[in-house]
Formats: C-alpha cells, structure tokens, sequence
C-alpha cells in the first residue's frame, strides 16, 4: 500500500533526463519549480521502490517500463540521457524477443525537441545528456510496467521495417506523407488502410503549415525561405525536418515523424518568437472531411461544438484538453495537442474579443464579425498557439521560445469517445522508462498490473493515499455518455472494506466488494470515486 502508483498531479512532471536540478528551495520566486521538482522526487522514489521489488535473475541492465494509464497500451519509450557505445539487443523479458531502438543525438540546439538548448549545453560537458534511446513497448499492462533486458552482443541486429523516406516523402505501413517544399506545409496524407487522402488539397494551406495573421489589418503571411531535409532514419522511427522564419518568428523548425507498427503521425513545431506585436500565430490541419462532425474533451467532459453550448456564446475556438475528434460516415480522425489548447474548427475565425477584454487594436476590417461560424462545413483545425493583442494577463507581443507538439491518427468511421481518449491521453502522458542494474531478489513478477478495469469507456484519474491516510483513494470517469458499473480489479490487494466517497474524499456509503475487484456505478460524462482499506497481497 506505501507504493504510491500515480496522480493526475504528478504524472509527467519528471525532466526527460531523469535529472533533479538544484533548486534553491527558500526562494520564493521559484515556487512553481520547487514544486515540479518535489513532485518529480515523489514520482521517481516512487516508480524506484516497484522496480527495485522487481524479481531479476540476470546481471544484466533492465528496462522498467511503467505505464501510468489504465488500458493497454503499446507506445514509444524514449530514455533521456542514454549513450551505450557497444553494441546490444533489448529483450523484451516475457517473449523473450529482440526488439528495433535507434538512438537519437541532439546536434543542434535549434532541434525541435524538449529542452534541446539545455540538453545541448550540459552535452558538451557530459555526453550521455545529448542522447536518447527511442523502441516500441508492446502491449504494457494498464497501471504498470513490463521489463526489458539489455544484453550486450557483438554487433547490431537488422530488423524488418515498413518506413521509407527521402528528402519530401515519409512512408510506413499506415500512411505516405508528401511535403510542399515551397510552403513547407504536408501536401498529401494518405492512408492505406482505409484507402482515403486525409488532407484537403483546395485548402488555403497545407497541413502543419505554419500561419501568421496580423490582428490589425487581418494580413496572412506564411513561413519564408522554407528548407526541407531528411531527420532521423532507423527501424523505430523516419522524420522530415522543415525550416524557414516568418513575420515575428526569426526562426521556425518543424519535424514531421512516422513509426513503424505505430498508426500515428508526431509533430513538433519549435519557433522562436521576438517582439513583435499584434500578430497571431496558428497551424493549420485541414482535414479533408466533408459533413463533418466534431467533438472534443472539455474540463471533464466531452463536448460537440455548437450543439453542447449556450446559443451566443464562443464558436471562434475552443478550450481542448487531450484530444479532438472530426468524423463523417467515412473515416474519424482525432489531433492531440500537447502544449497549445485552443483549437479553431471548420476553419481559419476572426478571433473576437470584446473591447473589455482590454484588447490592443480592433481590426480595421469592419467585415470581420461576418465569419463567426454557425455551422461547420469542413472539417479543418487550426491550432490558436500565440496571440500579441491582450493588455491583461497575456503579454502583448509574447516573446519566447516555444514548441507546439501534436499527434495525428485516423480510423474507420467510429464516433464513440473511447479510441481518441486512448489515443490523446496516451500522447499526454507517455510511457516512463526507469534503468536497473543487476539481478534482485525481490518478490514482484517482470510484468504487472496494479490496477484495471473491465470497461472501455471508463478511465482511473487516480489511485492515490487518502487525504487522511485512511485507505486508497480511486477516482473513475466515463467518457462516452453512458451510464455503467465499471468493475475495478486490484490483483495484488486484498480488499476488506469500500466505500462510495464524494469528491473531497468523504465516505458516503459502504458497498459491496470481492477480495480483488469492486463494482463502481459511475453516471454518464461523471466522476465516481471510492475509498478502499486493503492489505498487499504477499
């Protein structure tokens, strides 16, 4: 019971080299690090006292790998600060199988990767931070991990892949990605499986294409002096690099990444913004989906735009969390955002602000009102990412240096809720690898689940100590809009007593329970959460 699995505020939080950095902790001013880094201190200790229980029998190095989400999952695993100069396999230690990993090298600091300036500057004092090394995990257990061995060999296996690439193509088994060298937008996606183009050729702009619109005169400007070459090449992962500056932005690199055995399209969008004002800065995804109809996960909740709302209020954009959905009777295909939240449906808006909101400049397009959409008829995104026209709490030219990642996949027509959750908070919140060496006696199996459920549309937000130290606390939420008993099984607890609580933990009733697995009424787009007394099951 002292392993604290996850929660939803500390998930995450660790810094891709799995690194503390020194905090001056009396300072005021560094509250919200000081609290990232004792956030990130809970996690590790925490993911290194399971690993640490984990039976080993070899002297080899192991691969944890936890995955903090309550399905399935079979995604990317990226190891921060890792360099291994001699040659080696993974060996995923339930199939005993050997597994594709490249290893990727920060060369440049301008690299439109999480904290590459940082990584690039400790690099060159200690090599290992430049380093990353990137392999699928198959199939790793809803809250928990799966181990992999790292066994030296003499050289380098070759593995069977379906990517290919040049300096304007990406292809896997899944899609083919064909750039605009002159825009530096994606001019065609194409899905193999369903046999259908993804993006809409008669669109104003490419896919990811970068887009600048001045908030005063409404002027469009796009990336200048666009360069596109080859990124990284190996049996995991290809990608396309795309670079080139734009009114504001000196500098714009952006990287387009196709997997293999993955249905899925990354894309990192790094641009370094000056100071100048009164332009807003957005990305275009033009999904070429006629009737379309959208959804998107809210703040604990999934909402169709102009259905699900007030009539009169906002339809220029709108607040989305991990994912959004646009689908007609022929494919479905849901964007998850990780940095930049605002999204823009069925087209490019007029972004309108009230005069009260202290805005700089009105557009002198008087017109402009004109486009507030009352209906969606295409099925474009863009995403809304910087805008230099607030005087409030927004700076008004909002200088940085920035990265806007997204993750792309489509499917056959399915509008239900449960596959772009999966996918969009699975993009959120990747997999966490953690390296052991040496064998160990201790009396966890290589491959585990702390916690699962027995239905789709019912995900665990948490599995946390009660606030009162009394018990475990798990709070479920359904995202599909129907009402169910979502059964939550516990292989290594022995339950003795449950209770239905309310959101501030307090007990409402007692319910009825089994040794490993209790059934949980959770109500339509609600929020159910139970406390459990258990013993560890020995």
């Amino acid at each position: 019971e002292d392993m604290l699995l996850y929660d939803e505020h500390t998930w995450g939080l660790a810094h891709p080299s799995g690194t503390i950095q020194d905090w001056n902790w009396n300072d005021k001013s560094h509250f919200a690090l000081r609290a990232a880094a004792q956030a990130e201190l809970i996690l590790n200790s925490s993911l290194e006292k399971i690993a640490s229980s984990i039976k080993s029998e070899t002297e080899n190095s192991r691969i944890v790998v936890f995955n903090p989400l309550s399905f399935t999952r079979t995604d990317i695993v990226r190891v921060a600060g890792f360099k291994d100069d001699e040659p080696f396999e993974i060996i995923d230690e339930e199939t005993k199988q050997s597994i594709p990993y490249q290893t990727f090298e920060i060369k440049d600091p301008d690299q439109p990767v999480p904290y590459a300036g940082q990584r690039f500057s400790i690099g060159q004092i200690n090599r290992a931070e430049l380093f990353e090394l990137v392999f699928i995990a198959n199939e790793i257990p809803p809250l928990g991990y799966k181990t992999y061995k790292l066994s030296p060999t003499k050289k380098n296996n070759i593995y069977p892949i379906s990517l290919k690439s040049d300096d304007t193509t990406l292809e896997n088994q899944f899609y083919k990605i064909e750039i605009d060298t002159q825009t530096g937008g994606i001019k065609s996606v194409f899905d193999k499986d369903l046999r259908l183009e993804i993006v809409d050729s008669d669109a104003l702009y490419g896919f990811n294409q970068f887009v600048a619109r001045s908030s005063k005169s409404l002027e469009r400007r796009s990336i200048e002096n666009v360069k596109v070459n080859k990124g990284q090449e190996g049996p995991v992962y290809h990608s396309i690099i795309i670079s080139g500056k734009s009114v504001g932005c000196p500098q714009i690199t952006q990287e387009i990444i196709l997997y293999d055995k993955i249905k899925r399209i990354d894309l990192a969008n790094r641009i370094q913004k000056d100071y100048t004002p009164l332009w807003e800065i957005y990305f275009a995804f033009p999904f070429k989906v006629d009737n379309p109809a959208f959804k998107y996960e809210g703040s604990n909740a999934v909402v169709e735009p102009l259905v699900d709302q007030f009539p009169g209020s906002n339809t220029c954009y709108y607040a989305v969390q991990h994912w959004a959905q646009v689908g007609n009777e022929k494919m479905s295909i849901t964007l998850s955002p990780i940095e930049s939240h605002l999204l823009e449906f069925g087209g490019l808006w007029p972004c309108y602000i009230s005069p009260g909101m202290h805005i700089g400049v009105m557009p002198s397009d008087k017109t402009w009102l004109d486009s507030i959409p009352s209906k969606f008829t295409k099925g474009h995104m863009y995403a809304y990412v910087l805008d230099c026209n607030f005087r409030t709490n927004f700076s008004s030219a909002q200088q940085g240096d920035f990265l806007f990642r997204y993750s792309i996949t489509s499917d056959a027509y399915n509008f239900s809720s449960s596959k772009s959750q999966n996918f969009g908070w699975s993009n959120c919140n990747p997999l966490i690898p953690s390296i052991h060496e040496g064998n160990n006696k201790g009396r966890l199996n290589r491959e585990c689940s702390f916690a699962r459920l027995d239905k789709q549309n019912v995900i665990i937000l948490t599995v946390k100590q009660a606030e009162d130290d009394n018990g475990i606390v798990i709070r479920l939420s359904e995202i599909e809009g129907k009402p169910v008993e979502a059964k939550v099984i516990l292989p290594h607890f022995s339950i003795k007593k449950a209770y239905l609580t309310n959101l501030v933990e307090e007990n409402i009733k007692e319910m009825n329970f089994d040794e490993h697995e209790v059934s949980v009424p959770v109500s339509a787009y609600g929020i159910s959460t139970i406390r459990l007394q258990t013993e560890t099951k020995k």
